[in-house]
């Protein structure tokens, strides 16, 4: 799995704040038997040079997602998330224009669409389970063995492999998460989190703005400071040089969900392998938006 997947999991959100003039209470409410349809799209650029040549590669996904409140416990709502579609589109690399969705069933004869074909097929429609509470902190993640194999699969023979632990714990700290106290409009805090990843720890400090409340949202601006740490002992190491990002958050505070978040960064890093640093420059835009019923 390349490293500008990765860092697309990982989602930046985390917030707590105490304010002593008029609070609005920005969490989660979860209904027993309530589903809530998000469609993820992301739009990432990537350009890296190699010797003289940059090579550009634009990816743009769209993963449509159903999430079912099963019930509500002491520790929080039990939640079941589902992959219900998968789009993506390739441009560029060594692969050229390359286009698949899951809900066409035709086995393609490109072999790089194959590989998709048999990864996402273990992964759509599989049903994963975690415990999450009205702030957005989650536990307790069951991950189903296909979508486990899937990610293996796809890392066959490579070095510094995503494992189950780090998957959970990449979903534990990508959820978009809510103040865990009551916030007015003007308050500021700070949010710390870190993920390990199979190419070393990613640090993310945001600082959090609850800017304005408008037509019942409840509108969250943030700023992210994104930090790498290499791990020791494989193969390619990765380098963050500079890293620059804004991202909005847009909580329905009547319904109590989050209706859109969007999330812009621009990384530039150095990737060392083989003797060779290889500079990469990483676009990423990516979007949670809430469906309406159908």
């Amino acid at each position: 799995m390349s490293v500008r997947i990765h860092l697309s999991i990982v989602v930046l959100f985390t917030a707590c704040s105490v304010s002593l003039t008029a609070q609005d209470r920005v969490q989660w409410k979860f209904a027993t038997g309530q589903t809530l349809n998000y469609l993820i799209q992301q739009k990432m650029e990537t350009s890296t040079r190699l010797g003289q040549q940059i090579v550009k590669q634009n990816v743009s996904q769209n993963i449509d997602m159903s999430w079912k409140t099963l019930g509500n416990g002491a520790s929080g709502a039990v939640v079941e998330q589902v992959f219900k579609r998968v789009r993506l589109r390739m441009e560029g690399g060594g692969a050229g224009t390359v286009e698949f969705d899951s809900d066409k069933p035709n086995p393609p004869n490109n072999p790089v669409l194959a590989a998709m074909a048999k990864s996402f097929s273990n992964i759509v429609g599989q049903a994963f389970q975690l415990t999450m509470t009205p702030n957005g902190t989650v536990s307790n993640v069951t991950i189903p063995k296909q979508l486990l194999d899937a990610v293996k699969d796809s890392q066959a023979g490579r070095e510094g492999v995503l494992t189950e632990q780090m998957l959970k714990d990449m979903m534990k700290k990508s959820a978009v998460m809510l103040p865990a106290e009551p916030v007015a409009v003007g308050d500021q805090w700070k949010t710390s989190q870190v993920v390990d990843m199979p190419y070393g720890t990613m640090t993310v400090n945001s600082e959090m703005t609850y800017a304005k409340k408008e037509d019942g949202m409840a509108i969250v601006n943030f700023v992210p400071t994104v930090t790498i740490q290499a791990r020791d002992q494989i193969p390619v190491k990765v380098e963050l040089t500079s890293a620059a990002g804004r991202g909005q958050i847009k909580f329905d505070l009547n319904q109590g969900v989050v209706n859109t978040s969007i999330l812009e960064l621009k990384l530039e890093m150095a990737i060392s392998t083989n003797g060779q640093k290889i500079p990469q420059t990483i676009h990423n835009l990516t979007g949670m938006t809430l469906k309406k019923p159908e």
